[in-house]
C-alpha cells in the first residue's frame, strides 16, 4: 500500500494570543451550556483527573483529557498548582490545553490556559446555578474576593439580570473593599463588603465560594435558607460537614469525579446519588429540593477542550500571530 504524506504543524497559542481573540464571559457561558447539552444528547469521554504530587508542599499537577464525539473534538489540559511561585515572578497556577486531530490523534495546538480556566470555572458556576435555583436570585453572596470571584461576578450578572445586591465576604477588609471598589465600575448591582460570613450568607439566595484551602470550614449550613443554592467552586471543604444532612439536593457536572472525593464518610451521600446537570437538561431528572441545594462544578475538561478549539478557530480566522513549534512529515500507511 502506498504512503500518504501529511505535513504536521503544531501551533502554540500564547496568553497574549488568547487575549487577542476577545474570548469573553458570554462566550464561556454559551460554551458551557452548549457542552452540557451536547453531553446530555450524545455523551462525552471525560476520565477522572490524574493527579500527581511532586513532593513540594501543596504542589500538584493534573492531567485532564476529554473527548466530545458530537463535535469531533478532543484534547487534554495539563495544569499545575505550585504555591509560592510568586517569589520567582511566575503564577502559582498555570496550564496549557493540548488539542489533537480527531482522525489521527496528532497534536495540532498548545493553547495557554489561564484565561480559559478562569472563564470556564466562573461560567460553570453560573450555568449550574441557572438550572438549580428555584427562582432568579436578587441577593447573591460571593465568598472570596480574588481574580476568580471577579469572573464569577461577571458571569452571574449576565446570567441573572435581576440581581440587585451582591454581598462580598473575604478574610481581609482590604481585599473585599478593593474588589467592590473596582467591580462597581463594571456592574450595576449594589456591592456590599462584609467581614461576617454568617451575615453574608443568611437570607442570600445564591452563595458562590472561591477561596483557598483552609484547615477549618468557614461556612455553616445552618445559615442557609431552605431555597438557597450553594455553589462551592473551591470544593466542599469550605462548608461544615452538616451540609450533607441539611441540603436536600446535590447536583454536579461529573459524578465519577466525586467517587473517593466526597463520599468517604458515612454522613456523606454516595457519588451515585448526585444528580448530573445532563440529566436535568435532558429531562430525565426532575427531583425537587427539600432543603438547600448544593451545585458542585468539578472543573470538567470537556469544557476546557471546547473553549480551546474555539480559541484556535479564532486564531485562524483573525490571523492572530501564533508560532509554529514543530513542522514535520508523518507517513500514514
Amino acid at each position: 500500500m502506498g504512503q500518504i504524506a501529511m505535513v504536521h504543524t503544531l501551533t502554540v497559542v500564547s496568553h497574549e494570543d488568547v487575549d487577542a481573540t476577545g474570548l469573553s464571559i458570554s462566550d464561556a457561558l454559551r460554551a458551557v451550556e452548549d457542552t452540557y447539552r451536547m453531553e446530555a444528547a450524545s455523551g462525552s469521554i471525560v476520565p477522572v483527573k490524574i493527579e500527581m504530587h511532586t513532593g513540594r508542599d501543596g504542589a500538584f499537577k493534573l492531567a485532564m483529557p476529554a473527548s466530545i464525539p458530537g463535535w469531533r473534538q478532543s484534547g487534554m489540559k495539563w495544569a499545575a498548582f505550585f504555591p509560592g511561585n510568586s517569589r520567582w515572578g511566575v503564577p502559582d497556577s498555570h496550564s496549557v490545553i493540548i488539542l489533537d486531530d480527531w482522525d489521527t490523534g496528532l497534536p495540532v495546538a498548545v493553547v495557554e490556559g489561564s484565561l480559559i480556566t478562569n472563564l470556564r470555572t466562573a461560567a460553570c458556576a453560573a450555568v449550574l446555578a441557572k438550572f438549580t435555583v428555584p427562582r432568579a436570585p436578587t441577593t447573591v453572596t460571593l465568598v472570596g474576593a480574588g481574580m476568580l470571584a471577579r469572573w464569577t461576578l461577571r458571569a452571574l450578572v449576565e446570567t441573572f439580570p435581576a440581581i440587585e445586591t451582591v454581598r462580598v465576604v473575604s478574610r481581609t477588609a482590604a481585599t473585599r473593599d478593593r474588589f467592590c471598589e473596582e467591580m462597581r465600575e463594571e456592574v450595576a448591582c449594589e456591592l456590599v463588603p462584609l467581614g461576617d460570613a454568617e451575615q453574608a450568607v443568611r437570607g442570600s439566595q445564591l452563595i458562590v465560594s472561591s477561596t483557598v484551602p483552609c484547615p477549618e470550614p468557614s461556612l455553616r449550613s445552618a445559615w442557609l435558607d431552605d431555597d438557597a443554592v450553594a455553589v462551592p467552586i473551591d470544593g466542599l471543604y469550605v462548608w461544615d460537614d452538616s451540609l450533607f444532612a441539611t441540603a436536600g439536593r446535590f447536583v454536579t457536572d461529573h459524578r465519577e469525579f466525586l467517587a473517593g472525593q466526597y463520599d468517604q464518610r458515612p454522613d456523606r451521600i454516595a457519588w451515585q446519588d448526585w444528580e448530573e446537570i445532563a440529566s436535568i437538561l435532558d429531562g430525565s431528572s426532575a427531583r425537587q429540593a427539600t432543603g438547600p441545594t448544593v451545585a458542585l462544578p468539578t472543573g470538567k475538561a470537556s469544557i476546557d477542550v471546547r473553549l480551546g478549539w474555539e480559541v484556535l478557530a479564532r486564531v485562524a480566522e483573525r490571523t492572530v500571530p501564533a508560532a509554529p513549534l514543530i513542522e514535520g512529515r508523518v507517513h500514514a500507511h
